[in-house]
């Protein structure tokens, strides 16, 4: 039995142009045409095949986002991430917001770290038919350091273990959790964020933790399972960490100079997250009434962070959909579509190169393989 999707318009994810009165054609599960309505086979009613007719739509590929955090919950503080809601529960949460997100049009996202097993649970639930629900990939808790990004809590707390992070204090720690992840949860990728805001010194032990933890990813030593081929995700806040290529993918390197943006142009597999910063967050809350000093300091954040897209964007780097889903700023199902939006408007991308990077362009690159 085939299905025959009939299109007003067809963005085919592949050139700039829009086909008029088009066919798809879906076959076994794949599919087997995509073109001009005039070219397309007939359906054979006594086969079973199945016409929707959405000739009054406009039709696009399912969409890709690299960068959305199932267990998060429509955060508010970290807290609210890591403490107040049960890991079952989180779970549970995470896949309702899954499917938040494949109404909104994403059918494929990664999502780069949370706690305990949550969205590798939501992957195997989909994967398993037992839920509609986008493809997904999943990675382990965040691998971080001492003044990393997901070491955020007062030393008198620590690093809870309902945390999205794991704390490691050593290269041995840091090679161990790589191995644990992969043999033990069947991670499709390993997220790193190991330096935080105000680190910025190319500190020896610092660094050569880095990247044995990423070499590791990339080859893999030890006894089997191995690590090698685990797609190693950074968040590199830090200038030395965001400078360093051999990333398969990053986001939010706001600290990026000329000595990273060339790291970039030299990784022939790096993609970048676009991360582009909500725009409310320049706005007045009726809630806070920030006054003025509080609106400039807000709009001079969205202007750095709108900078860091560009210059990757100008200096050749792939810019893919990476929208942080899954904070109060960020909800699952909105965001999306709207960072495409200030992709178009503030980035210099044409509607085609938007929806293309959100679509074709992840599809070719590796980390987006498993997903």
């Amino acid at each position: 039995m085939r299905t025959f999707v009939r299109c007003g318009k067809l963005f085919d994810g592949l050139g700039d142009a829009w086909t008029t009165a088009a066919t798809v054609v879906v076959e076994d599960g794949k599919v087997s045409f995509v073109g001009a309505s005039g070219a397309a086979p007939h359906p054979d009613a006594d086969a079973g095949d199945l016409v929707l007719d959405y000739a009054k739509y406009c039709v696009i590929p399912g969409l890709i986002d690299l960068h959305t955090h199932l267990a998060y919950g429509n955060a508010k503080s970290e807290e609210n991430i890591d403490i107040y809601a049960p890991m079952e529960f989180r779970a549970l949460r995470g896949l309702f917001f899954s499917q938040q997100v494949l109404a909104a049009g994403y059918t494929s996202i990664c999502s780069p770290g949370d706690a305990g097993r949550i969205s590798l649970s939501v992957r195997n639930a989909i994967n398993a038919g037992l839920f509609h629900g986008p493809r997904v990939m999943a990675a382990g808790p965040y691998i971080t350091s001492r003044q990393g990004l997901a070491d955020w809590y007062p030393s008198w707390i620590g690093t809870p273990e309902t945390g999205v992070g794991h704390l490691v204090r050593s290269l041995d720690e840091s090679i161990e959790e790589v191995r644990r992840q992969v043999e033990r949860r069947r991670v499709d990728c390993i997220k790193i964020a190991m330096d935080g805001r105000r680190m910025k010194r190319d500190d020896g032990e610092f660094t050569g933790r880095v990247h044995a933890t990423r070499d590791h990813c990339h080859r893999g030593r030890g006894p089997p399972p191995r690590a090698e081929g685990h797609r190693p995700c950074a968040r590199p806040r830090g200038r030395p960490f965001a400078a360093r290529a051999r990333w398969t993918s990053s986001s939010m390197p706001s600290c990026m100079d000329e000595e990273g943006l060339a790291g970039r142009r030299q990784s022939l597999r790096h993609r970048a997250n676009a991360d582009l910063p909500p725009p409310t967050s320049t706005s007045p809350s009726p809630r806070t009434r920030p006054g003025p000093g509080r609106r400039a300091a807000s709009q001079e954040r969205v202007r750095h962070r709108l900078q860091g897209p560009a210059a990757r964007r100008d200096a050749g780097v792939p810019l893919l959909p990476g929208t942080d889903s899954g904070f109060a700023l960020t909800p699952y199902g909105e965001w999306h579509a709207k960072e495409l939006m200030i992709c178009a408007k503030h980035l210099g991308m044409t509607n085609a190169q938007a929806l293309r990077s959100a679509t074709s362009r992840p599809r070719s690159s590796s980390i987006s393989a498993a997903a």
